[in-house]
């Protein structure tokens, strides 16, 4: 039975979202100096729906709803009634993934902002609607927040507030910097994109945005793992919190072992560990 640690885990994770991050800074520095795009800077570009950081912004989504889904089922069997709210949670999981692959949220642009003649923070129209779920959402996971255990309760609004961040709140100043350079008066679907996101500040926001978005995700991802095993002892494989302790340390074991907190083996949802 493989082991892993959730700590490794999230630094791996953040190995990859740092590589994904120069391969875009790199793709932008050829862009310069060929003075046109191609199809690898493209690929490795953040500013692209179909690139490299968007599959690995897509795997992270899905990874973190894995996890959700196995606290549900845990708390399912357990017969908590918060089930339900962690059902909730793999719903927004699996909806972000879906919205990020398929750039869903873009597509609303266009309509919302010629249909409400939306300016300034809401000129990229998806904006507002997304706004309001995100405050739905937080409203539905009150009775869920409230019992979880203080520390994963921290590192999930950690991770959420610094996605919520970066997808909406530099969302909002693309939005006055792109309203700007098309001119006053000038409809999102009437102004030259492809130049206006482009220019170095807003390659620059765009940088910030999606490493940020990233980084949440590996928060969270990591969030939810240490869940499962510091609060619930449950996990889908053996999968340590961290290290070796001093004592596995000290007389060489824990290559197969796990942590005090304790793993449940493959197709095992015991309630041992639980706490409220």
């Amino acid at each position: 039975m493989p082991c892993l640690s959730a700590e490794r885990l999230f630094r791996a994770h953040c190995w990859l979202i740092a590589a994904a991050t120069l391969a875009h800074v790199l793709s932008r520095i050829a862009f310069g100096w060929l003075g046109r795009e191609s199809s690898i800077t493209k690929a490795l570009s953040f500013a692209e729906e179909s690139s490299v950081p968007t599959v690995l912004s897509v795997a992270g989504l899905l990874a973190a709803a894995g996890a959700a889904g196995l606290i549900m089922a845990a708390a399912r069997e357990q017969r908590d009634p918060l089930w339900r709210s962690w059902a909730f949670v793999l719903g927004c999981l699996l909806f972000l993934s879906l919205d990020e692959g398929a750039a869903l949220h873009d597509r609303l642009t266009f309509p919302i902002q010629g249909l409400l003649d939306l300016d300034g923070i809401f000129y990229i129209g998806w904006v507002l609607p997304y706004l309001a779920l995100v405050v739905l959402c937080a409203v539905l996971l009150v009775p869920l927040a409230l019992q979880l255990p203080r520390r994963t309760l921290l590192r999930l609004t950690l991770a959420g507030a610094l996605f919520v961040s970066c997808a909406m709140g530099l969302e909002m100043a693309e939005s006055v910097l792109i309203q700007q350079g098309a001119g006053e008066g000038v409809a999102l679907r009437d102004a030259d994109l492809a130049t206006l996101t482009k220019t170095p500040l807003m390659t620059v926001l765009i940088t910030l945005e999606e490493m940020g978005e990233m980084l949440a995700v590996a928060l969270a991802l990591r969030a939810l793992l240490l869940h499962l095993v510091l609060d619930r002892g449950i996990t889908a494989m053996s999968l340590t919190a961290a290290v070796r302790t001093p004592v596995q340390a000290r007389s060489g074991l824990g290559r197969a072992t796990t942590s005090p907190v304790g793993a449940a083996r493959l197709g095992s949802l015991s309630s041992k560990g639980w706490r409220h």
